[in-house]
């Protein structure tokens, strides 16, 4: 059983859209990933679970890898 305070404080962390992003990185619905989220992960496979929480930490690495090149990209553009 997951710590719903967690999952919460996980999805304060999401942007706009992440949802959908995460559930077709999944390959699951949208009302799933609302599940997940919602308190009611006891519906969901252990290993749906543990999907979704693989593909929020490759978008938010994929995300910050590209706020960084963006990020050195101005940087030498103001040099």
């Amino acid at each position: 059983m997951l710590n719903t305070d967690n999952i919460k404080k996980l999805e304060r962390t999401l942007k706009y859209g992440d949802k959908k992003i995460i559930a077709r990185m999944v390959g699951i619905s949208i009302p799933t990933i609302s599940r997940f989220f919602g308190g009611e992960e006891d519906l969901i496979a252990d290993e749906t679970q543990d999907r979704i929480i693989s593909a929020i930490e490759k978008l938010k690495k994929d995300r910050l890898a590209k706020e960084q090149a963006r990020e050195q990209r101005i940087t030498k553009l103001i040099k």
